[in-house]
């Protein structure tokens, strides 16, 4: 299974995650939208991910009809939920 990945960002403030997630309810449905705890080297960080595929050319198929506002300001990547896991 596949999701595709918004983007990860290094600034966990949550007014600012909160802010996102209200513009995002407005662009996709907010239940598809996945923010994930990173911490790694006392380092803390959030990832931000979009929808669940059953292959990754469906999920590369759905990136080309994310909001294009998501097209423009984040470099979408379709990844399997495996390498997530080993990313964590």
């Amino acid at each position: 299974r596949y999701s595709l990945e918004l983007y990860m960002t290094d600034n966990p403030d949550p007014a600012r995650m909160e802010r996102f997630l209200l513009r995002a309810r407005d662009l996709v449905p907010i239940e598809d939208v996945m923010v994930i705890p990173v911490s790694a080297a006392g380092q803390y960080r959030l990832w931000v991910l979009f929808g669940e595929f059953p292959t990754r050319d469906e999920a590369i198929n759905a990136a080309k009809r994310v909001p294009p506002r998501y097209q423009e300001a984040f470099r979408i990547a379709p990844r399997s939920f495996g390498e997530l896991r080993r990313q964590l």
